[in-house]
C-alpha cells in the first residue's frame, strides 16, 4: 500500500471508532434505565454499535442485578447475568462485573445448584482485583466469616488480610455484623485482637456488643482496657496538637474532658495494663485548668440575678462540676494553689456569696489547711443568724468541713459541738451522722440516750455491709477503720436480669467489679484502691 494512503486511512479508521464510541456513549446517557428485567432497544443497540467495550453490557448486568437485589426481582437477577459474563468475557480485569456477578449467583443459590460456589469464587476474584473497595472486601468476608469452619488455612488468611486492609475506612455499623458473625461461626481471638489493632476505637464497641454473645469476662476487660489506654493517647495527641497551635480554646477542652470521662478504670482490674494513671491526672488537670479558665471568662457565669437566688445557670453549673473535680482528684498544694490563683485572677471569691467561699473552704481542706478552715469558718458560724434556704446546701458543706477541720486538729469537743448544731437543723443527713459517729468513736456517747439517732448512726455505721435486690441501685458508703466495702447480692437477682446482661459495680464512677448474669457471686467485697478508711465513697450497681 503507498505510504501516502495508510495514515489517511488509519486516521479515518480512528475517527470511526470514536464516533461510534460516542454515539455509544449517547445512547446510554439519554436511554431509560432497564425495568423488569428488560433492557431498552436503544441500550441493546449501543453494545452493538461498539462491541468491543464490554462498559455497556457490564452497567447494563449491574443495573439489573441491583433492582433484582433491591426489589427482590428474581426475573431482573437473572436477566443481568448474561450481561455480566459478556462484559467479563470482553474484559477478565472488570471487577465491578465480577462483583455483580457473585452476588446474582449467591442471590440465586440453592440446593439444586452450584451457584454458591461459583458466586464464591467470583468474589474472590473480584476482591483480588480490588480488594481497596470496601465493599468488595466487606462482602467478601461475610460470606468467609458465615463458612469459617470449613474454610482451608489460606482462605482464612486471605479473608483476615482483606478485612484488615480496609479497618480504617469501615464505620461502626458496618463492623458490627461482621462481629456478631465473629461470635457465630469465627471465635478466633487472636484474629478479632488483630483486626481491632487497625482500628483501635472500636476495642470499647465491641467489648459492650459482644455481652450478648457472652464475651470472656477477661477479654473484655482486655478490650475495655485497650479502649482507654487508646482514648487517653488520642485525647493526648489532640491537646499537644491545640497546644502547639495556640490556646486550647474552652469548646476544645470540654469536649477532651468528655472523652476522659468515658475512661471508667477498667486498667484497674488488669495487672499488667498500659494504662498510665499519672498521664491521665495530668491530662486532666490541664484541660479542667482551660475549661475553668474559659468559663471564668465568660460573663454568664459572673453577677447575674438568678446566681443570688440560688439557682445555677447551666454554665455556672458546669464550672461549679469542673472546680469540684479538679479538688477532689488533684490533692497537692501546688495544684490547689495554681486553682486558687486562678480563682482569684478571676474575682471568683466573693464577700457574702456561700457558694464561692464553699469552694474557697474545700481548697483549704484539701490541702491540710485545718487552721486557717477554722479560723474563717467558726467565727462566721457565730455571726450569722440567718441562712436563706436556697443557701442551706452550701453552708451545710461549709460546717461539715469545720467539723472535720476540729477533728482533724483533734478539737473533737469543738467537732461534737458543731456536729450536735448540724443534727438539730439537718436530722436526716448521713453525712452529718457520720460526722457525729467519728466523734463519738473518740470521746464516747454522753448525755441521755436518743434511740431514734443511734438507729440512725448504727446504718452509716454499716453502710458498707450492702445487699443489692434491684437491678440498678445507689449508694453512699462510709467507711471508718475498714478500708472495704462488702456487696451481698440477692440469688434473685440473675432471673431479673435475664441472659446476655453484665452486673456491674462502680465506686466513685469507676468501675470496680464485673460479672455475667448467670455469675453472680453471693458476696465480693471491694477494697484498695477502690475504697479506704475515713472517707465516704459513692457505690452504683447496675446491670448493663
Amino acid at each position: 500500500m503507498n505510504k501516502s494512503w495508510f495514515f489517511p486511512l488509519a486516521a479515518l479508521a480512528l475517527g470511526l471508532l470514536f464516533l461510534l464510541q460516542f454515539g455509544a456513549e449517547l445512547i446510554v446517557a439519554f436511554s431509560p434505565p432497564p425495568s423488569s428485567g428488560r433492557v431498552p432497544g436503544a441500550l441493546a443497540f449501543s453494545m452493538k454499535l461498539f462491541p468491543p467495550s464490554g462498559k455497556y453490557a457490564g452497567e447494563t448486568g449491574f443495573t439489573l442485578v441491583d433492582q433484582g437485589t433491591r426489589e427482590n426481582d428474581v426475573s431482573a437477577v437473572k436477566a443481568g447475568m448474561p450481561y455480566l459474563r459478556m462484559a467479563l468475557k470482553k474484559n477478565p480485569l472488570d471487577y465491578q462485573s465480577r462483583y455483580y456477578l457473585a452476588k446474582a449467583y449467591l442471590r440465586l443459590s440453592s440446593v439444586g445448584n452450584d451457584y454458591f460456589e461459583r458466586g464464591l469464587l467470583e468474589l474472590q476474584r473480584a476482591a483480588r482485583l480490588r480488594g481497596s473497595n470496601k465493599q468488595i472486601a466487606l462482602d467478601c468476608v461475610r460470606v468467609y466469616f458465615s463458612l469459617w469452619p470449613l474454610l482451608e488455612k489460606q482462605d482464612q488468611d486471605f479473608a483476615a488480610e482483606l478485612l484488615a486492609s480496609v479497618m480504617p475506612a469501615i464505620g461502626w455499623n458496618e463492623f458490627a455484623p461482621l462481629l456478631e458473625m465473629w461470635a457465630d461461626y469465627v471465635q478466633d481471638v487472636e484474629l478479632l485482637m488483630d483486626i481491632l489493632r487497625r482500628k483501635p476505637g472500636f476495642f470499647g464497641p465491641a467489648a459492650n456488643h459482644l455481652v450478648a454473645a457472652g464475651l470472656p469476662i477477661e477479654l473484655r476487660h482486655e478490650l475495655l482496657d485497650l479502649y482507654e489506654t487508646y482514648t487517653l493517647d488520642a485525647v493526648q495527641r489532640r491537646y499537644n496538637e491545640l497546644s502547639f497551635s495556640g490556646v486550647v480554646a474552652f469548646e476544645n477542652a470540654r469536649q477532651m474532658l468528655e472523652q476522659l470521662r468515658a475512661i471508667k478504670g477498667y486498667h484497674r482490674l488488669r495487672p499488667k495494663s498500659g494504662f498510665s494513671e499519672d498521664d491521665y491526672y495530668k491530662l486532666q488537670r490541664f484541660l479542667l485548668r482551660q475549661a475553668i479558665s474559659g468559663l471564668l471568662a465568660d460573663p454568664a457565669v459572673h453577677g447575674e440575678p438568678a446566681a443570688s437566688a440560688g439557682t445555677l445557670n447551666p454554665k455556672q453549673r458546669q464550672l461549679r462540676e469542673y472546680i469540684t473535680t479538679y479538688i477532689a482528684e488533684h490533692a497537692g498544694n501546688n495544684e490547689l494553689d495554681e486553682l486558687q490563683k486562678l480563682l482569684e485572677d478571676y474575682r471568683f471569691f466573693k464577700e457574702n456569696d456561700f457558694p464561692s467561699l464553699r469552694v474557697k473552704t474545700a481548697i483549704a481542706f484539701r490541702k491540710g489547711d485545718y487552721s486557717g478552715v477554722i479560723a474563717e469558718i467558726d467565727s462566721l458560724r457565730h455571726s450569722i443568724s440567718f441562712v436563706k434556704k436556697e443557701q442551706e446546701e452550701d453552708y451545710a458543706a461549709i460546717l461539715l468541713m469545720l467539723v472535720d477541720s476540729f477533728y482533724g486538729t483533734k478539737l473533737m469537743t469543738a467537732a461534737e459541738s458543731v456536729a450536735a448544731d448540724l443534727v438539730r437543723n439537718r436530722p436526716d443527713d448521713a453525712d452529718v451522722h457520720w460526722r457525729v459517729l467519728r466523734v463519738r468513736k473518740v470521746l464516747g456517747s454522753e448525755g441521755p440516750a436518743d434511740s431514734e439517732l443511734d438507729e440512725k448512726l448504727a446504718r452509716v455505721e454499716n453502710s458498707r455491709f450492702l445487699t443489692i435486690t434491684r437491678l440498678n441501685s445507689e449508694h453512699a458508703v462510709f467507711l471508718f477503720n475498714v478500708p472495704e466495702i462488702e456487696i451481698a447480692f440477692d440469688p434473685g437477682l440473675a432471673a431479673q436480669a435475664g441472659n446476655g446482661r453484665i452486673l456491674q459495680v462502680f465506686v466513685e464512677g469507676r468501675i470496680a467489679f464485673e460479672c455475667y448474669s448467670d455469675a453472680i457471686p453471693p458476696k465480693i467485697v471491694v477494697g484498695p484502691p477502690f475504697s479506704g478508711v475515713e472517707r465516704k465513697v459513692r457505690v452504683r450497681v447496675q446491670f448493663a
